[in-house]
């Protein structure tokens, strides 16, 4: 359970293989959806504005 989320509380994975990553103002950067070993990945990438 404990590594279900970063220090400072985020979630690190939807579901099993789907990864989030977060930047320094815990803003979501990215969801990778689909993982693929021989082609490219599936990706969900969020800008912010402000």
């Amino acid at each position: 359970f404990a590594k279900s989320f970063d220090a400072n509380g985020n979630l690190l994975q939807l579901v099993r293989g789907q990864v989030m990553g977060w930047d320094a103002r815990n803003q979501l950067q990215h969801i990778t959806t689909v993982q693929r070993k021989d082609a490219p990945n599936d990706d969900e990438r969020y800008v912010y504005d402000g």
